[in-house]
């Protein structure tokens, strides 16, 4: 699986601490929503995945949308908000700021949805890729409030979903421990041995 380069994400530099995410809209309505259960990546586990994270896609320069089910091997963090001005999407893309070096050299996706603003930026230092059709992808995902992060496992498991900023440590947390121990849990599970 090839992951998403960076320059896949364009940036602006606006100043010496602030960098601008050029976004691109797409007009077509884009799958968004539960499919039928996607095949596991050749470095999933054997295991059955227990809650499929809800497809969408996104725009790359240059190809066609990416998809969800593209990013498969990779883990996902997903930011839901109303606007890149949400006070809670402001705080946790602080705390975003302290892992992402570090995540970036694992190849960790950091995509956004917005519910009600399309933006043509969002000043970060986190490159995020912003879905398509953000209306679409919160109400497939369920968040009917103003903010939500969620982390896709390796796998495409929906790991964890929360509507209030997390730490840094606790998003380190889960996507290094989620994939392996969740992985091994389920070889283990009662439920997993009847199905």
């Amino acid at each position: 699986m090839t992951p998403i380069p960076l320059s896949c994400m364009l940036r602006l530099r606006c100043g010496p601490a602030i960098t601008a995410i050029v976004i691109a809209f797409a007009s077509a309505a884009p799958a968004v929503g539960r499919s039928h259960r996607p095949p596991e990546a050749a470095s999933a586990p054997s295991g059955p995945v227990v809650r499929w994270a809800p497809g969408f896609t996104f725009p790359a320069p240059g190809t066609q949308a990416k998809t969800l089910r593209s990013l498969r091997g990779q883990p996902v963090v997903l930011v839901i908000a109303d606007s890149p001005q949400t006070k809670a999407l402001r705080k946790q893309l602080k705390n975003l700021r302290e892992i992402y070096q570090e995540f970036a050299s694992r190849k960790v996706v950091f995509v956004a949805a917005f519910k009600k603003t399309v933006p043509i930026s969002v000043e970060s230092d986190v490159p995020f890729a912003i879905a398509n059709d953000g209306p679409s992808v919160a109400a497939s995902y369920g968040i009917e409030g103003d903010f939500s992060l969620n982390i896709i496992g390796k796998d495409g498991n929906l790991d964890m979903t929360t509507t209030t900023p997390q730490t840094a440590r606790r998003i380190r947390d889960v996507i290094e421990n989620s994939y392996e121990v969740q992985a091994a849990s389920r070889k283990a599970s009662p439920e997993t041995e009847r199905q």
